[in-house]
């Protein structure tokens, strides 16, 4: 066994525990891709990179995700500089020997790396430096030091122990909170996800119940006129019938009682067959209400016998033409505003080309509707807010190039109407609660048809925006990269 003054490891961890060891020789001799890890295939874990002294303690730690491909060799794309990252790496808790040289998520001296990296758990009855700390004492790597290494190293330590105990203290205390700090952040990026999802779907119901007060307006006021007509029209017959009554009535020699009986049946047989017309349109339009449903159940039918089938197609075409590109070494690249480019995973493509709006969204850490509203704004930085005369303001704004910095009906707002709409919004919530407990029983039905339309009108707008993403993929070799098109 070769003896040093210092040893290097490679610790895997899953769930919480640590399933795998390896001296950094043989990682290597996995990178080179001499050797596969068939109990690692299909799968990313988080693994760690430690250095050990003559006293077997850890003095540096380098925390970082690793993923493997199907048949065990590790993905290709994969290159991190952990011995670079451990040499530049901030002090943290002490595992022996003073505090060690500590790289992770929260604390990382390459700022390229640090989505390559993880936090440890440093909670009581989960810890994962105590862990470390305890597989590398039992030494199952058979780790093996020169003695005058070791004597050298506890004289130096001993000379150090008292001067760095304090120091150590207070840098553990410093990762542990920003540890805490990262965490926090991670709860209100999803808070704030929700918060926005929340007010996607109360925004939608306010527009469904204004759509469907708006067509019983619509039907309200036909209905008026159409029974305006027909009084109109019976005032006509009245006054006509009146005229003709009078006239006869001067005549002596015709009998008023047989006009009025003639009056009197004109006007019933004229009101029998305004009835029976009214009754067989009304029967037509239950007719073709019914028909129309009824197509509406067979069309609902054959979409999920279409998914069904999508699905079965997807999951047998696992070997399909991007697992042979996947497999010749082609990245998938696609490029959208807010995330510039992104590489897709195989298993990413099709929730991808399912909706590519959602899939970017989600990368950028908001809503679909969040993120179409960030667009339209990144396009047109001007206000949307309407004047009273019905045009839009159209004030030039400044453009923000995050959707995460974007907030909705206040980034595309001029300074004047922000300050309206931040003043409007509670007023607008009690409103809409009353509205919605006023019209909720009333409106149900145009409720159901307004929501179809809707969702036809965002299925199009869904499919004329997706084309303002690229897709391309570039593949590696030595002429350098080369362009495919998804």
């Amino acid at each position: 066994m070769e003896q040093l003054s210092t040893a290097e490891a490679i610790l895997f961890f899953d769930d919480l525990k640590i399933v795998k060891e390896m001296t950094f020789l043989e990682f290597q001799a996995i990178l080179d891709s001499y050797v596969p890890l068939d109990d690692m295939a299909n799968r990313s874990l988080g693994a760690v990179y430690v250095r050990v002294n003559a006293k077997y303690n850890v003095t540096a730690a380098v925390f970082f995700r690793i993923s493997f491909d199907r048949e065990g060799f590790v993905e290709k794309a994969w290159n991190m500089p952990l011995q670079q990252l451990a040499d530049k790496a901030a002090k943290g808790p002490n595992m022996g020997s003073g505090p060690v040289s500590l790289a992770c998520f929260s604390q990382c001296p390459i700022a390229e790396q640090k989505d390559n990296l993880w936090d440890p758990q440093m909670q009581a009855a989960n810890n994962d430096f105590i862990a470390i700390k305890k597989c590398i004492h039992i030494n199952n790597l058979g780790l093996f030091f020169n003695v005058d290494c070791k004597a050298s190293v506890d004289q130096s330590e001993s000379m150090n122990e008292e001067r760095t105990r304090t120091a150590m203290i207070i840098k553990e205390q410093r990762l542990r909170q920003k540890l805490l700090a990262a965490k926090a952040d991670q709860d209100v990026r999803q808070l704030n996800l929700d918060h926005q999802e929340s007010t996607y779907n109360y925004k939608k119901k306010c527009d469904k119940l204004e759509l469907a007060l708006k067509n019983e307006k619509h039907k309200r006021t036909e209905l008026e006129h159409k029974s305006k007509g027909q009084l109109d029209k019976i005032a006509g017959m009245r006054e006509y019938f009146d005229a003709k009554l009078e006239q006869y009535q001067q005549n002596e020699d015709y009998p008023s009682d047989a006009l009025r009986e003639d009056y009197d049946s004109q006007l019933h047989a004229e009101s029998a067959r305004l009835t029976k017309q009214y009754t067989a349109e009304l029967e037509a339009q239950d007719i073709e209400l019914i028909h129309r449903r009824g197509q509406e159940t067979q069309l609902q039918r054959e979409i999920i016998k279409l998914k069904r089938e999508k699905q079965e197609l997807a999951e047998s075409s696992r070997d399909s033409i991007f697992y042979q590109l996947d497999d010749a070494g082609i990245d998938f690249v696609i490029y959208h505003l807010g995330v510039s480019h992104l590489i897709l995973e195989v298993n990413e493509i099709d929730a991808y080309l399912s909706n590519n709006m959602a899939f970017v969204a989600t990368k950028c850490g908001v809503s679909e509707f969040h993120y179409r509203a960030w667009l339209n704004h990144y396009y047109n930085p001007s206000c949307e807010k309407q004047l009273a005369n019905g045009r839009l303001c159209n004030e030039p704004l400044a453009r923000l190039d995050s959707p995460s910095q974007f907030i909705m009906d206040v980034s595309s707002c001029c300074a004047e109407h922000r300050y309206a709409v931040t003043r409007v919004v509670p007023i607008k919530s009690v409103a809409n609660s009353g509205f919605n407990n006023t019209f909720n029983n009333a409106s149900n039905n145009s409720a159901d048809s307004a929501s179809e339309d809707n969702a036809k009108k965002d299925a199009n707008e869904g499919s004329s925006k997706t084309a303002s993403g690229s897709s391309k993929s570039t593949s590696r070799n030595k002429n350098g990269p080369t362009g495919l098109a998804l």
